[in-house]
């Protein structure tokens, strides 16, 4: 959500276009608001990442903005781009919506059917009991019904909530509702 007189940037490419177009279109209702829209071509995503940093002109784009909404392409060729300008705007400070591989679809099917305060909710709740937790422990069994079980350590470890709500700092990925360590 956008607060009168807050700046938004959407980056994206062939791939994100219609999701970019949906955003555009949207954010017309927006009094005060204003959005940035730039194309940034495969062939200059992989250009850019192979310069180890992004250019001085996406740089100044996104110390504007107080939103971001990443939609580009989810190619592996792409990847170190993603990763360059993310962290980038996690730096900046900038409320990010990551959608890598999000298609048209799928991006409305979740906007239009999504309480993303519940879902955020819900996150919270679940990191809750996340937290203090020492380990969690995965059992199944094998066709001959014997167990086996796999114990991950989580001591130390910080658990993170992708519910749909971006604090500044923060990338969500759509669709969205997970919450996510790294065990050792």
């Amino acid at each position: 959500r956008l607060s009168p007189h807050e700046v938004a940037l959407i980056y994206f490419d062939a791939f994100g276009q219609p999701l970019a177009e949906a955003f555009m279109h949207a954010a017309t209702e927006l009094v005060g608001a204003e959005l940035m829209a730039r194309y940034v071509p495969i062939c200059e995503q992989t250009r850019v990442a192979d310069r180890k940093r992004i250019p001085k002109t996406m740089a100044m784009d996104l110390t504007r903005a107080d939103a971001f909404i990443f939609a580009v392409t989810h190619a592996d060729e792409c990847t170190r781009f993603r990763v360059q300008v993310l962290n980038f705007a996690v730096q900046a400070d900038l409320r990010i919506i990551h959608m890598p591989g999000v298609d048209e679809e799928l991006f409305v099917r979740a906007v239009e059917t999504i309480d993303f305060s519940s879902v955020q909710q819900a996150c919270s709740r679940l990191q809750g009991q996340l937290k203090g937790a020492s380990s969690i422990r995965i059992t199944t069994h094998d066709s001959a019904k014997e167990p086996h079980e796999l114990v991950l350590t989580t001591t130390d470890r910080q658990s993170h909530i992708c519910g749909g709500v971006a604090q500044p700092g923060e990338i969500m990925n759509l669709p969205t509702g997970e919450v996510y360590l790294a065990p050792l």
